[in-house]
């Protein structure tokens, strides 16, 4: 004959633990009781009870299990369950409901099974997780899962606080004064701030103790002072490097850029550029990541235009060309230079085997003054042509990379060709008038 559960008796241990002290640490078992039969008489024999909880009153598939040995008293035992086999941490922790099943040796389960349902006591030690409005709405107002994540407005919190509302938003008070606020709108997005009627009225960040970034009433932005006097400063009071680095993260190919723009208002509808810093990435080397680049500036020619014209550039070989974008000299002006006083480095502690120029007065002869039009902007001009001096003195001519074409004339270095050819001619002039005066004194 198989036994009959003829009483059962369960408590919710936890519950009346949470009771005592909140908290105290909360026991992981389920004080069970009950009372077996057989054929009317209790059962007195050690025997082994196999406790089941599943999710479902019938069907579905186990949660939970363990076996215990028993020993009744008059028909009675206790056990804890989960004292063999702890119980998952997910078990109890949602709003599911739990039925629990018996089996004793190898019979089939003892009747229904029965759900499991929280004692009085139990459900206030539920708010050790979860907390409700005073009012009961809304309900789990709060709540700690199982990482110790905290959720205000939400079950499932995803960081260590987690909040969920329509609008979120955190405020801060001292002695019960509004001091500052952090706030969430879906057409404005996240908003951090402080009272107005507060003295100091700056955001700041922080680390190490000192103030990094600040952001002053008026939106001025001070990263290294707490004091900003324009809409970005950044300073750094010690000897060591201060500046802003840009860095494109994606892969850099030849043409890619980036720029520093600057804007500015016509009107409150009108946004118009007034400059613009480039940087143009040059081809390199497959996988070096040492490119070179190109630095350009631009400005804004006015007249109602918003279009802006590249002004200057510096090359990745630190040539720089005004008003053209390939100088091919240290520095290229493409238009006219206007200064009182230009040099250029001459003495005689940089220069060694120093020599005479030869035939200075037939190298002036061979050359060829002329006047010529620009063809870029139509202007007429005197000079020489470049690839006709190269004939007569190359060092006086600049060329470009294929060190073929004649590109510029140093007109500055032609000066000592013109000092010495005009000292020989001026010699043979000497000898001529010494030769006449001498034919002029035999005729007296």
């Amino acid at each position: 004959m198989k036994p009959k559960l003829f009483t059962v008796h369960w408590i919710l241990f936890t519950g009346l633990l949470a009771a005592a002290s909140l908290h105290a640490q909360v026991s992981p078992y389920i004080n069970y009781q009950g009372k077996l039969v057989i054929g009317g008489k209790p059962l007195q024999t050690t025997t082994e009870i196999t406790f089941t909880i599943f999710g479902t009153a019938t069907g579905g598939t186990a949660l939970w299990s363990e076996k215990q040995l028993v020993t009744p008293s008059n028909g009675i035992f206790n056990v804890f369950l989960g004292s063999v086999t702890p119980f998952p941490r997910d078990l109890f922790t949602g709003t599911e409901q739990r039925w629990l099943a018996l089996n004793v040796g190898n019979n089939p389960p003892l009747g229904q099974r029965t759900q499991i349902t929280s004692v009085a006591y139990a459900l206030k030690a539920n708010s050790a997780n979860a907390l409700d409005a005073p009012d009961g709405i809304p309900t789990n107002a709060v709540f700690v899962d199982n990482d110790g994540n905290v959720g205000i407005g939400t079950l499932t919190p995803k960081a260590l606080l987690t909040l969920n509302s329509t609008e979120p938003r955190i405020q801060f008070q001292d002695s019960g004064i509004d001091r500052a606020v952090i706030n969430y709108e879906d057409n404005t997005g996240l908003d951090i701030g402080t009272q107005s009627h507060l003295a100091d009225r700056s955001v700041h960040i922080q680390t190490q103790g000192a103030r990094r970034v600040t952001v002053d009433e008026n939106g001025k932005v001070g990263i290294g002072t707490t004091s900003p006097n324009y809409q970005l400063e950044i300073r750094r009071d010690i000897n060591s490097e201060t500046g802003i680095a840009l860095k494109n993260r994606a892969t850099i190919s030849s043409g890619t850029s980036q720029s520093i723009t600057f804007e500015g208002f016509r009107d409150v509808e009108q946004i118009y550029r007034v400059a613009k810093i480039s940087v143009f990435h040059k081809p390199g080397n497959s996988g070096d990541l040492n490119q070179g680049a190109d630095m350009a500036f631009y400005t804004n020619p006015g007249a109602g235009n918003n279009e802006l014209t590249e002004r200057m550039r510096i090359d990745q070989q630190g040539k720089v060309g005004i008003g053209t974008s390939s100088p091919g000299a240290r520095l290229e002006v493409a238009g006219d230079i206007c200064g009182k006083v230009i040099t250029c480095p001459s003495s005689r502690r940089w220069k060694t085997n120093i020599q005479p120029i030869e035939g200075a007065l037939e190298k002036v002869q061979r050359l060829r003054g002329v006047s010529y039009v620009w063809k870029e902007d139509g202007k007429p001009n005197l000079g020489l042509i470049a690839e006709e001096v190269a004939e007569v003195i190359p060092e006086v001519v600049s060329f470009e990379e294929n060190g073929k074409d004649a590109r510029a004339i140093d007109y500055s270095r032609l000066v000592a060709v013109l000092i010495e050819g005009m000292k020989e001619q001026q010699k043979t002039i000497s000898d001529l008038q010494s030769r006449l005066e001498a034919v002029e004194e035999k005729q007296k």
